[in-house]
């Protein structure tokens, strides 16, 4: 099982959100906006109060542009065993 598979079987909402903002990304970049708006959405269901997930499901929805990059670090912590 890869990281954002693990991540998104988690029973923390924060990770599992954090994993939807990802996928969302990813999803961006290879070009499946309505894969991405899925995923983003599922971020903001996760983290209503989160900014970055308000973000990226704004400006997917408003101007289909790619949302920021994520803030540096917050996912290596993840992958630590």
């Amino acid at each position: 099982m890869d990281p954002i598979d693990t991540l998104l079987n988690t029973s923390d909402p924060l990770q599992r959100g954090r994993a939807h903002l990802t996928l969302g990304r990813q999803a961006l970049e290879r070009g499946r906006p309505e894969v991405a708006d899925r995923h983003f959405n599922e971020a903001l269901r996760l983290m209503p109060k989160d900014p970055e997930a308000r973000q990226c499901v704004h400006l997917s929805r408003v101007s289909g542009s790619s949302p920021p990059a994520p803030r540096r670090g917050w996912f290596k912590g993840w992958l630590r065993p």
